[in-house]
């Protein structure tokens, strides 16, 4: 038997098993693009002759025809590992068939250099142990070494135990490519690596936090699903980490007041208009669709939808103590409905850590886990925003992509809300109380009869929100140092007023400095702060994070003071990573969370305010 010292977990092996113990996984099967059956896995703590083993479960379900007739297939294998070590002690393998009720299987427990093997029936029989102290690192050894950054071109060897056969297969990993993609809502990046053995390649998506999330092996296919399609053989899932590609990336398309697109699909019927977005059926499958303020498109609110989208339901209980005592805290001191919103937004974009395969249907297990994607986000918002007495619902479908090797349109959703008597489009995973026109709303997001294997998307159209040129930005700072202020600030005004965020910020910083001939007013300077936040410009969102921090001309809110810190810090803003950092070790307007904590620490870490 090949040995090696004794050891204990590895901080990847221990950081694998922090984020993935009692999470279950489900996956669809496909064979030439049919799906004909699913499995998950599991992994959890148990004990085993008196021994804390850390489990890894996995479950099978195949069908398949046998002489013109339908057999169900299941196969369970279980690998039962020392806590402390990691090390495999014994493993369990049972498979049946629905055809003729035939069931096999077997236990192995480890005993020194030989594996006792017990079948079913009773018999025993022998097998070595050919590598000594084999356990969790070689079993998840492609998982765990995305956590340690791998480059192209990075191998490694390594060896495959599987329980069925008793079989130890000697491999080698390579990176082959290192992308990223937008998967419900946040961007994530992932590696393809290959594993070769005895002749044999598969080819396997690992994401960056070490989740498997597909696998090719010849002709079968293993894609990631939620439990509820993997299960449904009859449902195929879109691949949501493959956006629907365009040609051309959409330039500063966060400043888009306009998008004219022209989407065609062989599956798409039908497409809604709803805010901000105007739908032309050119074709039998060919959609002219414009998105954005300037389409100057409202969808008007029905009488019956004020009772229809307040009304409590199992998925959204409105009427549970818990949660209309949370709706009402987080309201506040809110009057109108615009800052009920933004108070609602602010809290469920900052309660929930980015979690983008959490899955989770139960808005109080939500709450309480602290995780989700934007699915997660969106039924929470929707659901304290009735609380509130705010008409709201869910939304779904695509948003633009801007990832530079793969730009395009990925899966998202998002949430809608009657704001004076129309349907207002708000996304609480991306902070945006008036969603930026680069979304697509469609269906069910497992139902929108768009893919990236049978549509494509034209960019016709674009127009984007007034920007200073730099001429003029110059033009203010020349009147600066000049020390003319009144000219200064009446130039700022005209191009503030006009919309453009530097101006705007630039009032801001004016109003609050007690300088420049101008009284120190904090609630005009939080007035111009706010505007130019709301655009997305990352210096007014961290100086917005700092007044709401210390309650200078708005009520002191470490809620709100996180949010805009976290928008900031999202564009790269160090210091306001820092602060964000800073608020999760606390537990200050965010869960509290030391992982998150210590990672964006690490990432402030060049920041000037350490100096």
């Amino acid at each position: 038997a090949m040995s090696e010292t004794m050891r204990s977990l590895s901080d990847e092996e221990n950081q694998f098993l922090n984020r993935f113990l009692n999470k279950k996984f489900w996956y669809g099967l496909y064979l030439e693009k049919e799906k004909f059956g699913h499995l998950y896995y599991d992994l959890y703590l148990d004990q085993k002759d008196q021994k804390e083993v850390v489990v890894f479960e996995t479950a099978m379900t195949t069908k398949a025809s046998v002489e013109g007739e339908e057999s169900i297939h299941k196969e369970n294998e279980k690998y039962f590992h020392d806590k402390e070590t990691g090390e495999l002690l014994s493993c369990s393998v049972e498979s049946s068939e629905s055809i003729n009720n035939k069931k096999t299987g077997h236990i192995a427990v480890k005993n020194d250099s030989a594996w006792l093997v017990t079948d079913l029936g009773g018999s025993k029989r022998e097998v070595p142990v050919l590598i000594e102290n084999y356990g969790l690192k070689e079993m998840f050894s492609e998982d765990t070494w995305v956590l340690s950054a791998p480059k192209i071109g990075d191998k490694q060897k390594g060896y495959l135990f599987t329980c069925s056969d008793m079989k130890y297969e000697e491999g080698t990993d390579e990176v082959k490519a290192i992308g990223s993609s937008l998967i419900l809502g946040s961007k994530v990046k992932s590696y393809d690596i290959i594993f070769t053995s005895e002749g044999l390649e598969m080819l396997a998506k690992v994401l960056e936090d070490g989740r498997l999330w597909s696998m090719h092996m010849g002709p079968m296919f293993v894609q990631m699903e939620p439990e509820n399609i993997a299960k449904n053989h009859s449902l195929v899932a879109l691949d949501i980490s493959k956006p629907i590609k365009i040609k051309n990336p959409i330039d500063n398309h966060k400043n888009l007041n306009f998008l004219k697109l022209e989407i065609s699909s062989e599956t798409l019927v039908n497409m809604p208009e709803s805010f901000q977005q105007k739908v032309i059926k050119s074709g039998e499958h060919t959609f002219t669709v414009s998105l954005g303020p300037k389409t100057a498109f409202r969808q008007k609110a029905q009488k019956s939808d004020y009772a229809k989208y307040t009304a409590a339901s199992f998925e959204y209980p409105t009427s549970h103590p818990e949660l209309s005592n949370l709706a009402r805290k987080v309201v506040g001191e809110a009057k109108t409905d615009d800052e009920k919103i933004w108070n609602i937004l602010m809290f469920v974009s900052n309660a929930l850590i980015d979690d983008y395969w959490s899955n989770n249907e139960n808005v109080l297990e939500i709450i309480k886990n602290q995780r989700g994607d934007c699915t997660e986000h969106a039924k929470v918002f929707v659901t304290l925003a009735r609380a509130s007495g705010l008409p709201a619902r869910e939304a779904s479908g695509f948003v633009y992509n801007d990832e530079e090797d793969n730009p395009g349109f990925s899966g998202h959703a998002w949430a809608e809300v009657i704001v004076d008597g129309h349907w207002v489009g708000v996304d609480p995973s991306w902070g945006e109380r008036e969603i930026t026109p680069i979304r697509l709303k469609l269906g069910k997001l497992y139902d929108i009869g768009l893919t990236s294997e049978n549509s494509s998307i034209k960019v016709v159209e674009k127009k984007y929100k007034f920007k200073a040129s730099d001429k003029e930005i110059e033009i203010g700072k020349e009147l600066n140092k000049k020390k003319d202020y009144e000219k200064e600030i009446a130039h700022w005004k005209a191009l503030a007023n006009k919309g453009d965020a530097f101006a705007q910020n630039s009032l801001g910083l004016i109003y609050g400095s007690n300088e420049r001939g101008v009284s120190q007013d904090h609630k005009t300077e939080f007035k111009w702060h706010s505007l130019a936040a709301k655009q997305g410009f990352s210096p007014a969102q961290f100086n917005l994070g700092i007044m709401y921090t210390n309650g200078e001309g708005v009520q002191e809110s470490s809620t709100n003071a996180t949010f805009w810190f976290s928008e900031a810090a999202k564009q790269g803003d160090l210091a306001a990573t820092y602060f964000l950092a800073e608020a999760y070790e606390k537990g200050e307007g965010v869960p509290k969370d030391r992982k998150e904590a210590f990672d964006l620490y690490k990432v402030a870490a060049g920041a000037s305010i350490f100096e």
